[in-house]
């Protein structure tokens, strides 16, 4: 059969790590980049992203989960249809074969494939395992993955993926990714389904009452600013990996839920100096993302000698991002009382 090149060549050259906290799950960074990449208004789907952060902080400390285990309360299957996208799922039980004809169906009309299957079960995710050093108990743990396009004629499958915060398309060969399913079948295929974008007719006012709605019953604490600051000095002495240390986790949860909460403040039409002042917020929640994961990288080197200085310059950060925060939240409600419809909000959204 026909490779089907044209029908997502378009989408490849566009499609980038869109998830610069690397706070995602699989299946949503994957999905992530490629709306980005097909233009859909996906900012709108972020009215919610304001992530409580005692939720995060049991997720992370409590339960000791990673941060692509969390469950967002935005960017959910359930809200993707209000921008137009759906799923297309099958009935069908299938094997290996049957999925790449049914794949190739699919990816001829210009969907992508979503499906989930063994870490080790596909080529280059098992490479990638083994560069950035993965430990093998986690081999088999499922991942989602995002299929491009099948050429039986190149013995290729073309993949598009997010590994350690880096975005890029991957190659497999078919034969052997055919083999590796044989080894563990019962671990493929607990979901698939196809991606179906359409531009749609926006109501910009459901988004930003929805929004609205939202602010008003939300109510935080912000605790987890100190708890962070309180656990670093016990973290620098765990031996772990980077990605495994909760304060790792609760900042990249904390960092990507309001920088997707920002990206809806830009496209909404909110006041330009509001917006200006979540921009700073979420830029200094990105330097405390890389001072903390540059601090665990030094321990996981087994060198501790900038550790106190780097804690010292986190905390402070942390305590100046908390202040800074909480005044945003009090100026985000006074705001939507006085805006009570997007139509009256001052700034110009961007799917006016």
């Amino acid at each position: 059969m026909a490779t089907h090149e044209n029908a997502y060549a378009n989408w490849m050259e566009r499609m980038h790590n869109e998830d610069a906290a690397d706070h995602f799950s699989c299946d949503k960074k994957n999905l992530l980049a490629y709306l980005y990449a097909v233009q859909a208004p996906t900012d709108l789907l972020f009215a919610k992203a304001l992530e409580d952060t005692g939720t995060i902080a049991e997720s992370c400390y409590t339960k000791k989960q990673y941060r692509w285990n969390f469950k967002t309360k935005y960017f959910n299957e359930k809200d993707w249809s209000s921008i137009g996208v759906h799923t297309l799922r099958t009935d069908e039980k299938f094997d290996f074969d049957r999925f790449v004809e049914l794949a190739e169906f699919e990816i001829g009309n210009g969907r992508p494939i979503m499906f989930e299957a063994p870490k080790c079960g596909i080529p280059y995710f098992l490479a990638l395992m083994k560069q950035y050093k993965t430990p093998t108990e986690e081999y088999n743990m499922n991942h989602c993955y995002m299929l491009l396009n099948v050429s039986r004629e190149k013995d290729q499958l073309a993949f598009f993926d997010v590994y350690h915060g880096i975005g890029g398309i991957h190659y497999s060969s078919l034969a052997e990714t055919r083999e590796r399913y044989t080894e563990t079948s019962r671990l493929w295929f607990y979901d698939c389904y196809a991606v179906d974008y359409r531009v749609s007719q926006l109501d910009l006012n459901a988004f930003y009452q929805t929004h609205r709605e939202f602010l008003l019953s939300n109510y935080d604490e912000l605790s987890l600013y100190q708890m962070i600051a309180d656990m670093l000095p016990y973290e620098i002495s765990e031996t772990l990996l980077t990605y495994q240390v909760s304060s790792v986790n609760a900042v990249s949860l904390l960092y990507g839920s309001r920088l997707m909460f920002s990206r809806f403040l830009k496209t909404i039409g909110y006041p330009e100096d509001l917006v200006k002042r979540y921009t700073e917020l979420v830029n200094n929640l990105s330097t405390i993302q890389k001072r903390v994961n540059v601090l665990f990288s030094q321990i996981e080197l087994n060198n501790r000698s900038n550790a106190n200085r780097f804690i010292i310059e986190i905390k402070r950060r942390l305590n100046e991002a908390f202040l800074q925060e909480r005044s945003l939240n009090a100026s985000l409600v006074n705001t939507i009382n006085s805006y009570p419809s997007q139509e009256s909000l001052k700034g110009a959204s961007s799917y006016a």
